[in-house]
């Protein structure tokens, strides 16, 4: 009987530093990843689902192109246009000034046909991103939602100025 009490609290053990260790790690992941400087390959995605409506709304914003993509219904919408280099630049600047690379969210289980945005940023041919969620099962973490939602409304903003 002890020797499995003692097996127990070993493996409880190691199961808490797993947890403490794969947290850390995912964290330090997120920090401090924008260069100083906007690099000319950036490209961020987003993507808001409308859970259980059929609705979905999809940006694609790059220096070279931008591309807005609207399925209400069933019925869709593409619309093409570039930012100026001054607006692309604006843009970068706005996702240092809110901390993107430091926004952290959490994934719990048990949400079903839950909406929201996704964003995935990336750079350096795609081998560095960061990926942001706050729809399904993943939720932005109250501290970070101010910043969360000043980005998601800068890029309403670009969708209601140079897609409508």
């Amino acid at each position: 009987m002890q020797a499995s009490h003692y097996k127990y609290h070993k493996m409880r053990k190691l199961f808490i530093f797993l947890i403490v260790f794969c947290t850390g790690f995912q964290l330090a992941g997120q920090t401090g990843r924008l260069p100083t400087s906007c690099p000319a390959d950036l490209k961020l995605t987003y993507h808001y689902d409308g859970g259980m409506r059929y609705y979905s709304e999809d940006l694609l914003v790059s220096k070279d192109s931008c591309v807005f993509e609207k399925n209400d219904g069933g019925k869709k919408k593409r619309n093409k246009f570039i930012l100026t280099n001054a607006e692309f630049n604006a843009f970068y600047a706005m996702l240092k000034a809110n901390q993107f690379d430091k926004i952290i969210y959490t994934t719990e289980t048990g949400v079903h046909d839950r909406g929201g945005i996704s964003m995935n940023l990336s750079w350096d041919k795609n081998r560095q991103e960061i990926r942001v969620s706050n729809a399904q099962m993943s939720f932005v973490k109250e501290r970070w939602i101010k910043e969360w939602q000043t980005v998601c409304d800068y890029l309403l903003n670009i969708i209601r100025k140079k897609a409508a």
